[in-house]
């Protein structure tokens, strides 16, 4: 069987992709999500609804994760309890993963 190049190119990036979601944070996210999926009440939370949505790479956080770990910091302070129920759930399971 003949690869074109472009076939190539698309094998490469879903591998990667692959590779790339194998880390601590995918990990984290996968044990928030049998949480989440008990409790209808974080599924409307959109603070963490913007943690399920960031790229997870293994190693050092991504910058988006920093970006979001300040924004729900910020929030925290200004008194918003989704941001507070969402960045203490996301610091328990990354605790859980050793991230």
């Amino acid at each position: 069987m003949k690869l074109t190049n472009q076939q190539l190119k698309q094998i490469i990036r879903e591998e990667l992709q692959n590779v790339l979601s194998e880390g601590s944070m995918s990990d984290a996210k996968k044990s928030i999500e049998q949480e989440v999926d008990a409790s209808s009440h974080w599924r409307r939370n959109k603070y963490l609804k913007g943690f399920m949505s960031l790229k997870y790479v293994s190693g050092n956080p991504p910058e988006d994760y920093v970006s979001w770990v300040r924004n729900a910091e910020q929030a925290m302070e200004e008194g918003s309890n989704e941001a507070s129920e969402a960045y203490y759930l996301v610091k328990k399971h990354m605790k859980k993963v050793g991230a």
